[in-house]
């Protein structure tokens, strides 16, 4: 989903998670209007990665285990490495062990936004909606970011939602927000 900053795309992903719902109308999947699934089940299927990316003040292994704390540790390493985090945690001393700080501030914006997509990936949904999920990442972070994402994501629903072109042009459809219209 691409379209002018205002146009509605992270609206578009607030109703996709029932952050809130829709005035009028409905949002369908698989043929469901969301309202008539838990809240449970569908945070269950949907994952969700904000350009904001939030971090709790812990080591990068738990915040990533936050999306299933029963996973084993080669899972967490495998969905770190999917978010592109290897380089990374390889320059780190403590790696996955090694603490992010109050609000992720011993971290970059991009370090963070990688976390929270490496949790999103863990969560293992069946469709993952990415609001400028990459914003802060440079070109080849994005990269290597995307190229996991469409190796975890294959067969799944994947929602992009940017103002990068080279993002919408690896999706098989594009959908173009404009004037509150699509």
């Amino acid at each position: 989903i691409v379209g002018p900053s205002g146009s509605g795309k992270s609206t578009v992903a607030d109703l996709l998670t029932r952050h809130f719902d829709p005035d009028r109308g409905s949002i369908r999947l698989d043929g469901h209007d969301l309202r008539d699934v838990s809240l449970t089940d569908l945070r269950r299927h949907i994952a969700s990665v904000d350009q904001d990316a939030f971090v709790f003040n812990a080591s990068i292994a738990e915040n990533i285990r936050y999306a299933d704390p029963s996973a084993s540790p080669q899972a967490v390493a495998e969905a770190a490495a999917s978010a592109g985090l290897e380089d990374f945690l390889e320059d780190l001393p403590d790696g996955l062990d090694t603490p992010v700080g109050e609000r992720g501030l011993a971290i970059s914006a991009g370090e963070r936004q990688r976390i929270s997509v490496a949790r999103a990936l863990l969560a293992d949904p069946e469709v993952l909606v990415l609001d400028e999920a990459t914003a802060s990442l440079d070109p080849l972070a994005q990269e290597r970011v995307i190229e996991g994402y469409e190796a975890v994501m294959r067969n799944r629903t994947t929602v992009f939602i940017t103002h990068r072109l080279e993002l919408a042009r690896r999706a098989d459809r594009v959908l173009v927000i404009s004037g509150a219209r699509i």
